[in-house]
């Protein structure tokens, strides 16, 4: 099976959270789309995601069988563990 690599646009760097407004417009898109759970990854900025994890937490919770990729970007310092 093939699998839907998606996210949002971010500007780097950030400090602002992905907001319930943001997850609500990506299922809306997936549910418009017919696009099952078990074929999405999720790419989330790791930092942003980290800020408030409760909007991450609804999207994994609305959308049964994705997963999340989190990244940080080019020239971001390292997370820490």
């Amino acid at each position: 099976d093939a699998a839907l690599s998606l996210g949002w646009k971010m500007q780097l760097p950030t400090s602002v959270p992905y907001s319930t407004y943001h997850i609500e417009a990506m299922i809306s898109a997936l549910n418009k789309h017919t696009i099952r759970g078990s074929s999405v990854v999720f790419a989330m900025n790791a930092r942003c995601a980290h800020l408030d994890l409760d909007p991450i937490k609804l999207l994994l919770h609305k959308v049964p069988g994705s997963q999340l990729l989190l990244w940080t970007g080019h020239g971001e310092p390292a997370t820490s563990s």
